[in-house]
């Protein structure tokens, strides 16, 4: 039920802002004998063309069916392979990035060179 809400309100924000537009182009076909105001309503009606895109594109990416995998966790293994310390450091920079792309994690088996790096760690996130 609560991933039905955001598609939902993206809905409802979707007619108020078509209904919106059209009330905006029927203001246009009136005569607007000021050039200030035509131009206002111009403007209006661009920026509410363009909401209305990208409403729509948000809706379509939110009526997708989602995927069963999304909710399930990885295991991602760096290794440092051949490249000495270098290699450890860059595998040390993997890990730290994958665990604050991730938001949270734990490193249950992690080894540390002399140097700072990681020549192997396993992260669970």
């Amino acid at each position: 039920m609560a991933e039905l809400e955001e598609v939902v309100s993206i809905y409802r924000k979707f007619k108020a802002c078509e209904k919106q537009l059209e009330e905006t182009k029927a203001l246009a076909k009136e005569d607007v004998s000021d050039e200030d105001m035509a131009e206002m309503i111009a403007y209006e009606i661009g920026t509410l063309s363009n909401q209305l895109i990208k409403l729509e594109e948000k809706m379509k990416v939110l009526l997708l069916p989602s995927d069963p995998l999304d909710a399930r966790n990885i295991l991602l293994e760096v290794r440092a392979g051949t490249g000495g310390d270098e290699a450890g450091l860059f595998a040390g920079d993997l890990v730290v990035t994958g665990i604050e792309a991730v938001g949270e994690g734990s490193i249950p088996d992690k080894g540390e060179s002399m140097a700072g790096g990681r020549p192997g760690a396993t992260e669970d996130a």
